[in-house]
């Protein structure tokens, strides 16, 4: 689903839509993508699957940010390393 969003909005701003062309669409860049989720705490095998969640998308491209929704301390110290892209 992602990858078809990337494909239209590339798309669009390649088009010759004078929206496009004149506006401050056109010197956008690539595009910057964040995700939410909500994270059972941090402990046991549910860290390791989450942890392993968390870095591939992270590893996808540095414009991508993750935002996790969740009151468990574990998160925060696990969000520490990975500086201003993963956020509790």
């Amino acid at each position: 689903m992602i990858a078809i969003s990337l494909y239209a909005t590339r798309g669009l701003l390649i088009s010759n839509n004078p929206i496009f062309i004149h506006g401050s669409f056109s010197d956008l860049g690539a595009p910057k993508i964040t995700v939410f989720t909500a994270p059972m705490p941090f402990t046991g095998s549910s860290r390791t699957k989450q942890s392993l969640a968390i870095r591939s998308w992270l590893a996808l491209s540095t414009q991508i940010s993750v935002i996790l929704f969740t009151q468990y301390h574990s998160a925060a110290s696990f969000a520490i390393s990975f500086g201003s892209r993963v956020l509790v």
